[in-house]
């Protein structure tokens, strides 16, 4: 119902408050997650990665990373989402999901659905580009390399509907605690691939790619830290940057108006072309669109817009 979902947001922005200390001071960044996650519970999104503030704790090894003391625990972002679903029937679709080192929240109803299609179908319009460092620019993957990494998402994906069905099968889901919110999973090997899952879970049309994934290599790195050198520094990007407003409620004054917010935002080769003409760019852009056009979302958001914009890859790690 449209006024419930109008109803997210303050709770969310209250469970913040409560929950997640000095992010939930930061009103910038608290009506962020909240557009954020109420872009998941209207399904226009399927994932979102957690990059807002500091995750401490989430390191394969549980050392957790070195912080200022600013960082905020994995267990507080688990009890936000426990208080979220307590106080906004909304919210039971979210889930927290770890890859390795790597924290998603997630639409759990609508990545389910859209893993048991597995990634082949998923996959079926969007680009690999393989970044291999030692290429000299960005290009798309060979049949075979693609179907490497087709095949190891497959494997991750059936790894993650096992343990969701795992965790269904747990008594008293309820009255769960918050750590059974949690769906954790080792990083995929080769850890290249992880490259690969990013791009996969959160939607994009054109997804980066470690070629050497795929291939038998007695000298591939396979440590927490591979995949982060890319060809992609000093090649032409075009990022693809999509926003949209949030309706105001009815009572709010004009001058209360929310700004337009970040949807989210990717990057492909310039050199491909212009983004809106790769058939890749065009069907995920049509179907981004329908999706903002459902009742359920039109009520809440409006004007989605997708705006491209050149630049010079500088520095940029995966």
């Amino acid at each position: 119902m449209p006024h419930a979902r109008q109803a997210f947001l303050p709770h969310a922005a209250a469970a913040c408050e409560r929950h997640l200390g000095k992010l939930g001071c930061n009103a910038d960044l608290r009506t962020a997650l909240s557009n954020d996650l109420l872009l998941l519970v209207c399904a226009v999104r399927v994932a979102v990665l957690w990059d807002y503030w500091t995750l401490d704790g989430v390191v394969e090894d549980d050392g957790g990373w070195s912080t200022n003391g600013s960082a905020i625990q994995l267990s507080q972002l688990l009890s936000f989402l426990d208080d979220l679903k307590a106080s906004s029937p909304e919210a039971a679709v979210l889930e927290a999901l770890c890859i390795g080192a790597s924290v998603f929240v997630v639409n759990a109803a609508a990545l389910r659905s859209r893993l048991e299609r597995g990634p082949g179908a998923e996959l079926g319009d969007a680009e690999l580009v393989a970044v291999d460092a030692h290429l000299p620019a960005p290009r798309l993957c060979s049949a075979e390399e693609r179907h490497g990494i087709c095949a190891g998402l497959s494997e991750l994906s059936a790894t993650l509907l096992d343990a969701w069905m795992i965790a269904d099968a747990r008594p008293d889901r309820t009255g769960r605690q918050p750590s059974k919110l949690l769906v954790r999973l080792p990083s995929p090997r080769p850890a290249l691939l992880m490259v690969a899952v990013h791009g996969w879970l959160l939607g994009y049309p054109s997804v980066y790619c470690h070629a050497e994934a795929t291939a038998v290599s007695g000298g591939l790195s396979d440590g927490p830290s591979a995949g982060n050198a890319t060809c992609l520094s000093g090649n032409t990007l075009s990022v693809c940057v999509v926003t949209a407003q949030r309706r105001a409620v009815p009572e709010t004054a004009p001058a209360a108006h929310p700004a337009a917010h970040r949807v989210c935002s990717f990057s492909l080769p310039a050199a491909s072309g212009a983004p809106l003409e790769r058939p890749s760019v065009h069907a995920w852009w049509a179907g981004m669109q329908a999706r903002f056009a459902r009742v359920e979302c039109a009520e809440l958001w409006e004007e989605p817009r997708l705006e491209v914009q050149v630049r010079e890859g500088i520095g940029v790690v995966l």
